[in-house]
């Protein structure tokens, strides 16, 4: 007999099974035996519908169509009660109406890495967590480490894997896990339910610790009411226009699908009303409608997503959904990511801060601000104008290298000391800085491996710098790297992201031989 593929989510303690799935359309019903003498009832049925392609160029035919196909397709799901605990087992589509705020966040992931081998990783799913929030997935045509892949351990959450594993094991040869977890029972040999036991035993192991240690530096929130304290600290982030929380879409989208975003419903016959996906836009939206901006109205309102040609609503989510970034609460950081709560490991933030606590406050002394709203491109001239020569303005000055379009801003000053100073104003939150961070490795990766680019740069400089800035591409050189940020804060008063990324950058600079430091221009 063929193995069967069984995508298994694991229920969270405290809710009732039957309320996380919508069972709306799956009529039918039949008993299959989940274990010696208990059943369990298969609730299926056929989802039916015709396709936006054909519906859209029917309604240009010639002659117009007397009937219009439609498509369908099977979806079952089954309950499994195990102990105290209960399982989703879904077929077809039916995993798409599975609540995912009523079962155990990354159940499958878990299961995954406790069966894998270290290198026998197929494929992943990454959400960036720090500076801009971004959603990928990759795969390779083999299997390895996870660091074949283009995966951040100190600033991706994973969200999805797929291994290679024994068949020893029993699973199958291949195994995927996210919220739920996919492996394959041979039903003449094993039941059901003593699959699921299996399942359970493996999410409760450590073994996953030896290899993928890192990804316990993010874990899940399990606590209800301090999930509700949180979700009112994150409205309150919201209503005072936070620049360190972001509202982006939570799943990965096929783009075919959706491509207009609002923040109600359309009327009949109207078409949909685009937003900005922003907290601010959100924010003037709810203000507009009478709203007050609090805990409630995250989880009430809604974000739509409609498909602009045919002007259907494709999907939903709460805007609490939709919010991302992280949360100081009593000495503790907690990050808000599509709709939950992991808790940042407090070993993890430590270490962080005692990098960033460690970190050079450079002693060069530039002009301060002439007012709060001076702008990066005006401050750097204004410096370079007023140094009599002695400070280089290579602001906007790019370098193209590299082939194609690709320009390179080395720095936006550089000294008659041999200082590289990059400056970026601070705009409240982690992503202000990230390209930041970005430009200044990315110039002295060049710098310390490249000559052909260093003598680009050498082009553009006046004949007075010269031999500073032979100094300062010396690879033994130890050339100084200033990070300027106009109106920041001290270093270790940033948000945790923001510290995380400068730590990376801190370091990512040490090991090219350069000597980084954080200068605060107020």
């Amino acid at each position: 007999m063929d193995r069967l593929y069984l995508n298994v989510f694991l229920v969270k303690p405290g809710f009732k099974a039957q309320g996380a799935v919508n069972a709306k359309g799956l009529s039918k019903s039949m008993d299959v035996p989940v274990n010696d003498g208990q059943t369990a009832k298969l609730h299926y049925g056929l989802s039916k519908g015709t396709p936006d392609w054909f519906a859209a160029l029917a309604a240009q035919a010639v002659g117009g169509v007397s009937k219009m196909p439609e498509t369908s397709s099977l979806s079952g799901f089954v309950i499994v009660p195990l102990g105290k605990s209960h399982f989703i087992v879904t077929f077809g589509h039916a995993w798409q109406r599975v609540d995912r705020a009523m079962v155990e966040p990354n159940f499958g992931v878990r299961c995954v890495l406790n069966l894998a081998e270290r290198n026998k990783l197929k494929s992943i799913k990454r959400d960036r967590i720090a500076d801009d929030f971004i959603q990928a997935i990759e795969q390779i045509p083999d299997a390895d480490d996870i660091y074949r892949f283009d995966i951040d351990t100190d600033k991706d959450l994973l969200t999805g894997v797929k291994a290679r594993v024994k068949e020893s094991e029993n699973f199958g040869l291949q195994v995927s896990g996210s919220d739920s977890f996919k492996g394959s029972i041979d039903l003449s040999k094993e039941t059901i339910g003593g699959y699921l036991a299996r399942c359970s035993a493996l999410h409760k192991k450590t073994s996953y610790q030896k290899n993928f240690q890192w990804v316990d530096n993010v874990v899940p929130v399990r606590d209800d009411s301090l999930v509700g304290k949180l979700e009112i600290e994150l409205a309150a982030l919201v209503a005072a226009n936070s620049a360190d929380i972001s509202l982006c879409i939570p799943d990965l989208l096929s783009w075919d699908d959706y491509d207009l975003f609002s923040y109600k419903t359309k009327r009949g016959g109207h078409s949909p009303v685009a937003y900005e996906l922003s907290p601010s836009a959100w924010r003037a939206f709810a203000i507009s409608e009478g709203k007050i901006i609090d805990a409630d109205a995250l989880r009430d309102s809604s974000v739509y997503a409609y498909q602009q040609a045919s002007k259907d609503l494709k999907k939903k989510w709460s805007v609490l959904q939709c919010l991302h970034g992280s949360v100081s609460y009593k000495k503790k950081t907690y990050l808000a990511h599509g709709g939950r709560w992991f808790q940042i490991e407090q070993s993890f933030v430590a270490e962080i801060d005692v990098k960033v606590g460690a970190l050079t406050i450079s002693k060069l002394v530039l002009p301060q601000l002439q007012s709060l709203t001076e702008t990066e491109g005006v401050y750097n001239a204004r410096v370079a104008g007023a140094s009599n020569g002695k400070i280089i303005l290579l602001d906007k000055k790019n370098i193209q290298h590299g082939g194609g379009r690709s320009r390179i801003e080395v720095c936006d000053l550089l000294t008659d000391s041999g200082e590289l100073v990059c400056v970026k104003p601070w705009g409240g939150g982690s992503a202000s800085l990230s390209h930041l961070f970005q430009q200044a490795q990315v110039a002295c990766r060049l710098i310390s491996e490249d000559g052909g680019f260093n003598a680009k740069v050498l082009a553009k400089l006046p004949t007075s710098h010269h031999s500073v800035w032979a100094k300062a591409s010396a690879n033994t050189g130890g050339a100084s790297v200033v990070l300027a940020v106009l109106r920041s804060p001290h270093p270790t008063k940033l948000p945790f992201f923001a510290r995380l990324s400068l730590s990376m950058c801190v370091t990512a600079l040490a090991r090219m031989r350069f000597q980084p430091s954080y200068l605060m221009v107020t």
